[in-house]
């Protein structure tokens, strides 16, 4: 890591526990907070040579990019390269209109399968759910996604970090509880836990 970042303790602890394989849920108090600890995961992801994709909420991704630029990463070369990708929730997980969740993990296995090894020690994506104010999908399309991706991602070289505003899934709401099971790991006050609450896949689901 170069010495120039002057990163806190609390989010260095968040990094040395983020490993390809790892399937995080974040539910996140507000946008800047989400943006504060997305550009670490970020740059950290592009120092580590990792190909980095991030599915930001919106079209504008200015937030995002001055995020990164003030931890002095040239986003410019960063994107120019292939090692940076940013995109939107539209281009990807609505790219045909509606969600749907085996079309948006095709896309995953497609995105890891186009990352030279050769090029990237591995991929990290990090992607805000597919809504905007109200849904804009069933959630239980997401949470189908969420599940099918505990099969794709042990012992892959893939991670992912999920974004879920408390705004719209509070936590006295069934779907926060829904999309909380469906994660291995959880990134609460800057640190990544074992999600109690986790329910992994039946054995047989796993031979499937």
């Amino acid at each position: 890591m170069n010495s120039h970042h002057i990163i806190p303790l609390e989010v260095n602890e968040l990094i040395d526990r983020y490993r390809s394989g790892d399937h995080i849920g974040m539910f996140y108090r507000s946008e800047e907070e989400r943006d504060m600890i997305v550009s670490y995961c970020i740059m950290i992801g592009l120092e580590g040579e990792e190909r980095v994709i991030y599915i930001d909420r919106y079209e504008d991704h200015s937030a995002i990019i001055r995020a990164l630029q003030k931890l002095s990463v040239d986003t410019d070369s960063a994107m120019a390269s292939g090692q940076l990708s940013i995109t939107d929730c539209n281009s990807t997980y609505l790219s045909s209109g509606d969600f749907d969740a085996d079309r948006m993990i095709n896309r995953l296995k497609n995105y890891s399968e186009t990352t030279p090894k050769e090029s990237f020690s591995g991929l990290r994506i990090i992607g805000n759910v597919p809504c905007n104010g109200g849904c804009q999908t069933s959630i239980d399309n997401v949470v189908k996604y969420e599940r099918e991706l505990n099969h794709f991602f042990p012992g892959s070289n893939v991670s992912a970090l999920c974004l879920y505003s408390l705004s719209l899934f509070p936590e006295d709401s069934p779907h926060h509880s829904q999309i909380l099971s469906a994660h291995p790991l959880i990134l609460r006050n800057n640190k990544i836990f074992e999600n109690l609450h986790y329910q992994p896949p039946l054995k047989k689901e796993l031979v499937e």
